[in-house]
């Protein structure tokens, strides 16, 4: 794991990354990230200060939590206009 500052991953992680950062919202902050920028430790103190299970930068295991998650069903039409334009509509196959 690599430090990091506590406002961002951008200058640490640049190289693996798309983005130069990563903005996990208010009171979470990113405290060490995978050499590679494949996962990033954070600190959530939305309530009090707790370390939080790492945060995988994964995109194949975000689709598979997601596909178990939804019971390998489709985006509903409701959903699915939600999404960004050209996302399939069965996101599990």
């Amino acid at each position: 794991m690599l430090p990091i500052a506590a406002h961002g991953v951008a200058h640490e992680v640049r190289e693996h990354l798309s983005h130069d950062r990563i903005d996990l919202g208010g009171e979470r902050r990113p405290i060490s990230a995978a050499h590679d920028g494949s996962m990033v430790l954070y600190l959530d103190a939305r309530i009090e200060p707790i370390v939080m299970p790492p945060l995988r930068l994964d995109p194949a295991v975000w689709q598979r939590t997601l596909c178990t998650l939804v019971d390998d069903r489709a985006f509903s039409p409701q959903e699915h206009a939600q999404l960004p334009s050209g996302t399939p509509t069965h996101p599990c196959r």
